[in-house]
């Protein structure tokens, strides 16, 4: 079976339950984990070999742009440009490794590079929240002026 490598910009073992974290426990316990490229390692929960935190100084770029959001200039959107930064050092470091899911999606470098190698590519949608899909539904019903389904 091919091994899998996993994309996020999230940080491994920054807390319990949390989806990069308990997918890479998963994949390693089965040996199916190839690599993980991440934004940062809160705590090892698979061994370092496995892991790449691609944007030099580790989140130290990132929660310095998170910083100047809070404190210099409020309109600054610090997770797009964060999340860029992590695309483009990811695509550079990006292996064969078969299979790449990239559990945060919107890094098409990233997903250049990996087709680019012959790689397959699965891409995990996000999801919305409960509330405002109720909400989108209700207001889409209303436009098209049919009765909405209920919901709990």
């Amino acid at each position: 079976m091919e091994t899998i490598s996993v994309v996020g910009y999230s940080d491994v073992g920054s807390q319990t339950g949390q989806d990069l974290t308990e997918l890479s426990i998963g994949l390693k316990h089965r040996n199916l984990l190839n690599h993980i490229y991440c934004r940062g390692v809160e705590k090892r929960v698979v061994p370092n070999d496995f892991i790449t935190t691609p944007i030099p100084l580790g989140r130290t770029i990132p929660r310095a742009m998170t910083g100047i959001n809070q404190f210099l200039m409020e309109d600054f959107n610090n997770r797009y440009y964060s999340e860029r930064i992590f695309d483009f050092f990811a695509s550079k470091s990006i292996s064969n490794s078969g299979i790449h899911l990239h559990h945060t999606p919107g890094y098409i470098r990233t997903l250049r590079e990996g087709n680019k190698n012959g790689n397959k590519t699965v891409v995990k949608a996000t999801t919305e929240y409960t509330d405002s899909f109720y909400q989108r539904v209700l207001n889409e019903s209303e436009k098209i002026e049919i009765s909405s389904p209920k919901f709990p």
